[in-house]
């Protein structure tokens, strides 16, 4: 739950609310559970490629995700109810997918210490960049797909890689499905609605609460 908390995610939306206006806020909410959809190819991707060389695995799972991506900006969107429908179902079928391929291992505690911190804390603080920078220059509909970029994950699975073995990928990916998706959502929505009437930082104090509630 720890490595699916949407740290990065909030202070992309955070500087796209001071830059950009609440509307758009709303609008990578709208469709935000479909953008969701590519970060959970590249996770299902890296699980099923990961008995192969680590740049072959990363290369590929990115190369997937661009795939999906691309057809997410051309398809004719829906709205939030259908969006969430079509991204809740979609994740739920590449979470069984990955199943398919997870061994019954435990999984040791995700190590702690400065590399790991750095590593991951630059990641996210890339992440945050690409949301403004997109969302800026392309608009919510871009903003929504870099919000959902899987560079966080990346860190988590190379990570997990190097520290217990390629073997216990599958099940790393598998941890990282629910309810962490929903968390992810659930944060969105919560700053989309409260954001213009509340403040961004009230918003952002609620949208956490809510995950919190709703993890627990």
């Amino acid at each position: 739950i720890v490595l699916t908390l949407p740290v990065p995610l909030s202070i992309g939306l955070i500087f796209v609310a001071l830059t950009k206006g609440f509307e758009v806020v709303h609008d990578i909410a709208r469709l935000y559970p479909l953008s969701l959809v590519t970060t959970y190819i590249f996770l299902t991707s890296f699980a099923l490629l990961s008995r192969y060389n680590l740049a072959v695995t990363v290369a590929l799972s990115f190369a997937a995700w661009a795939l999906v991506s691309g057809l997410f900006l051309n398809l004719q969107l829906p709205g939030a109810p259908l969006a969430f429908m079509l991204g809740t179902l979609l994740i739920t079928l590449l979470f069984f997918v990955v199943k398919q391929s997870a061994l019954q291992k435990s999984l040791r505690i995700f190590p702690i210490n400065v590399k790991n911190i750095v590593v991951r804390s630059s990641m996210g603080g890339m992440l945050i960049v690409l949301v403004i920078t997109v969302t800026k220059l392309l608009g919510p509909l871009w903003g929504a797909l870099f919000a959902a970029f899987p560079i966080t994950f990346t860190s988590t699975l190379i990570i997990y890689r190097h520290f217990q073995g390629r073997e216990v990928i599958p099940t790393v990916a598998l941890s990282l499905f629910f309810p962490g998706c929903f968390g992810f959502m659930l944060y969105t929505w919560v700053a989309a609605l409260t954001f213009p009437f509340l403040g961004i930082w009230v918003g952002t104090a609620l949208g956490y609460l809510a995950v919190g509630t709703f993890f627990a």
